[in-house]
């Protein structure tokens, strides 16, 4: 999926909350429950930025964009980077666990599994895995917000939300995206960590998978030595 300068993905946008989950951390300690990792703070400041944002959009694969409603991203359960429609990890609609309310308000459908492909298809048509998009002034100023909000001073635009594809500034050598893409690829893999898959144990096949993933998901080349650059702290943490 190729994306407009103007645009950020969910997957940036969680990307972004992890950066900022370290510090916000501390602000929710008083919670009645509060969060227990930086993992949960990422998960629920970024349900938080897709509720506040006005400018949302799902964008097919042709590029048309239109408006999605707040609905799909309505959870009971914030530290959890999964609802009925969206896994934040995916950043696609239909990603999610497909237990949402309507799957059994018609009969028509009783013989079809909920969360099945069938399922998704009849329920989320042609918008199926389709990438979720936020205007970036709009993230801008609710990153911004969230900075304030916790009394931490606010970084540059460029370090956050920087387009994948705008040129380098400067001479020398800058990371893609501004580290962005870093941040979506060290997450994923990170989680898959987290959910059992031992990664660091098959390295060479985790770089290639990664490789294919970030290419995938960015439509460009990624060279082996960045996404080794990339995975490092992932392997180092889990070793």
């Amino acid at each position: 999926m190729f994306f407009l300068n103007n645009d950020v993905p969910l997957t940036m946008v969680r990307g972004a909350m992890m950066a900022l989950a370290p510090k916000a951390r501390a602000s929710m300690s008083q919670y009645s429950e509060p969060p227990r990792n930086d993992w949960e703070v990422m998960n629920k400041l970024t349900w938080q930025c897709c509720r506040r944002a006005e400018k949302k959009y799902v964008v097919a694969a042709g590029g048309t964009k239109t408006f999605v409603s707040n609905e799909l991203f309505h959870t009971n359960r914030e530290y959890n980077s999964v609802n009925s429609h969206i896994n934040l990890a995916a950043g696609t609609i239909g990603s999610g666990w497909g237990d949402n309310e309507y799957a059994y308000n018609d009969s028509e459908y009783d013989d079809i599994v909920v969360g099945s492909d069938r399922w998704n298809q009849i329920y989320y048509g042609p918008y199926l895995y389709c990438h979720v998009i936020f205007d970036r002034a709009e993230f801008d100023a609710i990153h911004r917000d969230l900075y304030l909000s916790i009394g931490q001073p606010v970084p540059d635009r460029a370090d956050v939300t920087e387009s994948i594809d705008e040129p380098p500034r400067s001479r020398g050598r800058t990371k893609i995206g501004d580290g962005l893409i870093e941040l979506a690829v060290r997450n994923e893999f990170l989680l898959r960590i987290k959910a059992g898959d031992r990664l660091q144990d098959k390295r060479e096949a985790t770089i290639a998978e990664a490789i294919e993933w970030a290419e995938a998901r960015f439509e460009r080349q990624m060279h082996r030595s960045t996404i080794q650059r990339y995975l490092a702290p992932v392997f180092d943490a889990h070793k």
